[in-house]
This record gives C-alpha cells, structure tokens and sequence, in this order.
C-alpha cells in the first residue's frame, strides 16, 4: 500500500490543480493552500483539531488523491458542530458511535438510564431534533439523517443515489436506543432526500462527499460535486489550519516568527462536547492509525478507549481477535432473532387489537338493539294499536276469488313445489297463442306472481290483521304462520315496495299494483298490428341506406346520433307519422326504444365497443389519388425512372402491450384496475419498400434523450436486428413520434445509400432521378 502523503507530494499536488484549472477564485484558494502548507511543514500552522488531527501527516492526506480516514470525518464533526453552537436542534456524532451502540446492544446489560448523558437528555427534551451520522462501511463513507420528531431518516450512498435504505442492522440499533430513551417504540421510516448531491464517479471521493454533505445540511454550504472535489479538499484544508501564537504574517502573505495569530477565518478552538458519550464509555475514541493515514480499525471493531489518554486496564487486556466472516455470522443471526421477537410482538399487538375491535363491534350492537327497542316502546305508546276498529283501509277493486281457484291453491305437496307455476295458469294458454310447437315443453315458471287476485287478497288480509304501522316484517311473519307453503319466498322488502310511503295514517297500495292485481290472470295474446313504418318502405330504404353509408364512414353512431337523424328524416319525408296514435291517446314518438328496434330488426345492428380508429380520408380523395398516379406515371415517362429507384414509405406505430376493455375479474367489485387502460407504451417504425419489392432497412423511434432509451445490446434478437442494418434512434423528444430530425437520419443513413446501390448495381447514371413517395406531413 502506498506511504501518508508528504509535504512534497501535497506540493506536487498542487502544482497540478493550479495547471488544470484557470478560475481566479480558485487560484487564490490554491496559492492561500500553498502557503499554508508551507507553515504547517516548518511549524507555523497547527491543526484546528488536536484531538483527531495531532500532526501535520492527516492534513497532508487531504492534498492527495487519498482515501480519508475516520481522523478526517470527526475533524469535520468537530468543525461543524463549533460552528452550531451547543443550543442547535441540529447534532452530529462521530464515525464510532454506531459500532459503539451495536456493541451496546448486544451487551443490553451495560444500558444506563435515560438521562446521564447529554445527548440523551437532549434528544429526551427534543431539544435534538436532527441527527447527522457519518456511516464506515467497507471501504466506503456514506451519511445517515434522522429527524427524530417525524421518525424518519434519509441515507445517502454517493455511488447508488437511488439507494435510500440503510442496512437493516443498523436501522434496528438506533430504533432500540431512540425507544430506551423516548419510552415507546420508536421506528424510522426511510424518505427520499431533501437536497441535493451528486453521483461519485471514482472510488476515493466519497469521505469529501460525506464531508461537504453534513455541512451543507448543517451550515447551509454548497452541496457536494464530483467536479468539485480537488478544490473542496483544498478548502478543508484551509479550514483546518490555523497560526500558531509566534508566527505572523508579513505583507507578501509569509509567515513570520513572534507574531500573534492573525487569522479570523480559522481561530475555533477544538469542541469539548461536540460528539455523542454513551454509557460511561466516550464515543469520541479513535483507533490507532497506520502509517497510510486510514484508520486500522476493521469496519465493525470499536476502541474502548482514546488514544491519547492514560490507558485503562481494559485496553491492555489480551481479547480474542474474531474474524471478519465470524463477526458478519454472528451479526446476521442476532439480526435474524431480533427479526423473529419483533415479528412475534407484532402477531400478539394484532390480536390485541382484533379482540378490541370485536369488543366495539358487540358494543355498538347491543347499543343499536336497545336503541330500536326504545322507539317501538315510544310508538306503541303514541298509538296504541286499534285491533276491534283498525284505521281506514282502502278497499281493493280486484275480483274477488272463486271457491274453486281457492281450493286449487290449498296448501299440499303440489303448491309447495309449484307456487310459481300454479300463480300463472294462463301461461300454457300464451304459449300456444304465441304459436309455439306443441310438442315443446315450456320451462317452468322462476317467479311468483303476488300479483295474482288470490295471493294478493291474502297479502291485504294479512296486512289489515297486522294493523298500525303495518310492519312488513309483521305482515310476512303473519302469512308465513298461516300459508307457509305459499308465502315462503315473499319478503318483507317486496311489501315495502307496494305500499305508498306517501300516506302515514292508513294503509294505502301503490296503483300501479292496484292496476296489476286487476289484470291479475287476463292471458295475453299475439298482436296483429302492422309495424308502424310498413307502409312507408321509401323511408325505410332512406333509413337503410343513410346509416349504412356513416357507418362506412366510421361516424359513431350512438342511440342519440341516431334517434336525431331519424326524427329529421321523418319530419321531411313523413310528417304525418307523428300524428299517429301508437296506442290510446298517445302519439308517435322516435323513443330511444323505437330506434333500438328498428336498428336490431332491420339492420341486425347491436351496440359494439370500438376496436380501431376509422381511416380519415379527405372529400376529394379519388381526385387526389388521380393526380398523384397521373404525376407519378408522367415522371416515371419523362425521367426513365426504373422500378428498383421508386421507394415507397410510412411510419407506423407498434404497441408493446395493448390495452383491454374486458378482463375477467371477482364479481360485485367496483374497480377493476387492468393494465393499459389509460396509456400505451409504443415506438414508431419507419419502413421502405421499393417498387421491386425490395425491404430497406428499418428505422425505429424511440422516447427520450439518450441511447438508455433504446433497447440493450444484450437483448434478446438485437445482434440479428444489426446485421440486418435495422437503425435505432431516439425522439430527443416527450413522444416517439418521427422528427424532422430522424427523418434526416432516414434519408442520409438509409435512403440515399439505397439508391446508389440501386445505381451502382443497375449500371445507371450517376444524375439518375429516383422517387420517394411518402405521407404529406408536417415532418416530410
């Protein structure tokens, strides 16, 4: 591995940032950079941060194209939080404090109480509200939000942006400390990221974009870029230096021995409670560093103790060493337990709640009950039910039942299993009008007719018994009681429907089912009328021939279109026909019924969905289509143009996945969702055909803005689609139509080649005319 950079190789760093770049505000910061790393080298500059940068040899790092190390990231943890004050809702902690809490963790006998420590008191009185916490993963620095009040938290991996979850284990770490100190449980829901940041491109930057990260979250700063990287180095660097008190600075910008510290922008003295301290243990411990300027520590290893201080016995004890593939085992399966009791107080917390739930449903019921007992007590006590003299009942006008039809319904063996046969007798007498074959057994009757002079007599019986209100509960358990065979299948719903809500102080049936009672039994029979336009076949062939020709056309033709275009043709060719009387005192009326008839008889029409869209030609389209032929042909004779130089072409779309109308789906649900059905996803195809029949190569139209829109090379039939020279573009547009542009590619990349191969194979002039005859568009 290569040395810590030094001071030569900072230099020579520098020298090739000042060669590359030619900013003026950069160049000032570059030679500032210089000189300062010419005091730090003879001793005139010290480092901001004693603590985590003793020496020079750390700073040196920073002007190299170097990894940092965790010395670096707490120096800027150090910085940052000076700069906050100690009354900021925002706090950042150092690299070691999520190792230091999973070693907490898994030793959950070493958790003080809430409250010894400061960063706990403060998140306890919110006065923390914010957490910044740079993560030491394997090689690589990523950085870890959490809003404590809003329980959620925002990672951020510089080399896989799109990653917005932190590991698992580590997630579950700080939800056990934040519920241990908050007192309930605590979980972090992972969010998209509120700023922005750019995407590393190399494997050394991602300390600095850590870095640059918390203090643009903190301090309001510039966020992070990887174009930026070398001059952000540079001003770390400038951050973390200071004068010593015996130097000064003389007017050339040289640092002079004996003066006192001059220097505004870097006099912030080393924080005393700028990180985290959990348990009696301080989370500010430092590894020992090697001589490469990075922390010796492995990803998961914590020091017990700093550094710099006095030693404790701890730190000298000889522990076994616990490999990296051991620790990583050992790790997933405390994970994997702690899955397992998180996942069982989860299944006993959802039973809790479906029990509570039962109990409120019980509750509410019994509470429904007792509140329908209390209004029937109220309105028997109002209106104490009449049984000798009822309330008026308005008499019935059916024809009052024969002994023999009552006989014929006695309850038996046969009424119980033909009630609604035997409530319709007449239908075997319809069957034979309508002239059915005799031979033909009809189906049996589904429904029963109530309606019947008989069963409704009963039913008004019943009613009358029943008195005020009139309950139809009451009514049907009443005849069910007496008539069980025939009222078995009547329901209290179809009692509600007869009666008139309209009347409240007597009983009162609806007169449409007054008028049905007395039709009760009347058979039906064929009617011999004349449909009504038999004698107008002039305006049936009008009718025949008009809509035929829209349909031809692709007009939609809905039940409205064609209703309105029917009264139209009436009112100039018939008039009379509304004059006529289509039943008693009622006049002719185009219905919507009317017209459904007469679509379904005399064109066997049915209402369809559409399928494709209708083409679109203009009025004119044989006078066009004439004068494109007679100019062909004349050019074709004039020019001695041959077949294979005449190339006809057109675009065309084609869909992925078309959408569907129908699917099948579970019954009774309101919304079926498909696939499809509000947008389609689609290129467009440009393709040639000469007049020889000859296929040119094909062009296909994607959307978007780059080659990530158009298919892989390790699709499946992409290698065939280039050897046959197929062209994939894009639209650089927000749809795959064609462009004036992809036409251009078109005709350079595959037309014009076409016809001097044409020309060449053909043994033709080199000023040969050839045609390409395409749509008119706006494009063309």
């Amino acid at each position: 591995m290569p040395s810590t950079p030094s001071y030569l190789d900072s230099q020579h760093w520098l020298s090739q940032i000042k060669a590359k770049t030619c900013i003026p505000e950069d160049l000032k910061l570059i030679q500032e950079c210089s000189e300062r790393l010419k005091g730090v080298a003879s001793g005139n500059f010290s480092t901001f941060c004693k603590r985590e940068l003793p020496d020079g040899n750390q700073l040196f790092t920073l002007l190299s194209n170097r990894w940092l190390s965790d010395e670096h990231i707490n120096a800027c943890c150090s910085y940052i939080s000076e700069k906050l004050g100690p009354s900021s809702p925002v706090c950042l902690v150092n690299s070691f404090f999520l190792d230091k809490l999973a070693r907490i963790r898994h030793d959950s006998s070493a958790f003080l109480p809430p409250g010894s420590r400061k960063l706990d008191a403060d998140i306890e009185s919110l006065s923390v509200r914010t957490l910044l916490i740079p993560v030491h993963l394997p090689d690589h620095w990523t950085v870890l939000i959490i809003n404590i009040l809003e329980q959620t938290y925002s990672y951020t991996d510089t080399l896989d942006l799109s990653e917005c979850t932190a590991p698992l284990a580590m997630v579950a770490n700080l939800e056990w400390w934040l519920s241990r100190l908050l007192e309930y449980s605590y979980k972090l829901k992972p969010v998209l990221r509120q700023f922005e940041s750019d995407r590393q491109n190399d494997s050394i930057s991602c300390g600095m974009a850590v870095m640059t990260t918390m203090s643009h979250i903190a301090l309001s700063t510039p966020p992070w870029a990887q174009t930026r990287t070398s001059m952000l180095r540079i001003e770390w660097f400038i951050t973390f230096t200071r004068l010593t008190s015996n130097s000064k600075v003389d007017g050339t910008g040289k640092v002079l021995e004996g003066a006192p510290n001059s220097y505004s922008g870097s006099t912030l003295a080393s924080p005393s409670e700028s990180t985290v301290s959990l348990h009696s243990v301080n989370l500010d411990s430092e590894p020992v560093c090697n001589d490469q300027g990075q922390s010796s520590r492995p990803p998961n290893t914590i020091p017990l103790l700093p550094s710099p201080w006095k030693p404790l016995k701890q730190a000298t004890l000889n522990f076994p060493k616990v490999g990296k593939e051991e620790y990583r085992e050992l790790e997933r399966l405390r994970t994997l337990k702690r899955k397992a009791e998180d996942e069982a107080l989860e299944e006993i917390e959802e039973k809790l709640n479906e029990e509570k739930l039962l109990k409120k449903k019980q509750k509410a019921r019994d509470k429904k009950q007792r509140q329908r007992e209390k209004t029937k007590a109220k309105l028997a006590n109002e209106i104490p039910r009449k049984s000798a003299s009822p309330c008026p009942i308005e008499p019935l006008t059916a024809p009052s039942a024969t002994s023999d039809e009552a006989n014929s319904l006695a309850p038996g063996p046969l009424l119980s299993s033909g009630v609604a046969e035997i409530s319709r007798p007449h239908r075997q007498l319809k069957h034979i009008l309508l002239g059915h074959n005799d031979k033909e057994t009809p189906n049996e009757a589904k429904y029963v007719n109530w309606m019947n002079p008989i069963l409704f007599n009963i039913i008004n019986a019943a009613a009358i018994a029943v008195g005020y209100p009139w309950s139809p509960a009451e009514i049907v358990k009443r005849l069910q009681l007496q008539h069980l065979s025939l009222f078995d299948r009547l329901r209290p719903q179809r009692i509600s429907d007869w009666k008139d809500s309209t009347v409240k102080d007597r009983l009162k049936w609806k007169d449409s089912v007054l008028k049905a009672v007395e039709t009760g039994n009347r058979p039906g029979g064929t009617s011999t009328r004349q449909p009504l336009l038999a004698k107008y076949p002039d305006l049936v062939s009008i009718f025949r021939a008009r809509l035929l020709g829209l349909c031809t056309t692709g007009a939609p033709l809905d039940t409205a279109y064609v209703r309105g275009f029917m009264i139209g043709t009436i009112a100039e060719h018939a008039p009379e026909l509304f004059e006529c009387k289509v039943s008693k005192d009622k006049p002719f009326r185009c219905t919507g019924e009317f017209v459904r008839s007469f679509l379904h008889n005399e064109l066997n029409w049915s209402i369809r969905r559409p399928t494709r869209a209708a083409q679109k030609v203009p009025a004119n389209v044989q006078e066009v289509l004439t004068k494109a032929f007679l100019r062909l042909a004349c050019a074709i004779r004039d020019e001695n143009i041959p077949s294979c130089c005449i190339v006809n072409s057109d675009q065309t779309q084609v869909v992925y996945s078309t959408g569907t109308q129908y699917t099948w789906h579970a019954q009774g649900d309101k919304q079926v969702p498909v696939l499809g059905r509000d947008e389609k996803r689609a290129f467009t195809l440009l393709v040639g055909v000469s007049n020889d029949g000859q296929l040119l190569p094909l062009q296909a139209i994607y959307q978007g803005l780059s080659e990530a829109s158009l298919p892989q090379r390790r699709a499946p039939g992409y290698a065939e689609a280039v050897t046959n020279r197929v062209s994939f573009v894009c639209s650089m547009t927000a749809t795959y139509w064609s462009t004036l542009q992809t036409m251009k590619d078109y005709v350079h990349l595959i037309l014009v080649p076409f016809f001097r191969h044409m020309i060449t194979t053909h043994h033709l002039p080199n000023d040969q005319r050839c045609i390409w005859q395409i749509d008119v568009w706006s494009v063309h």
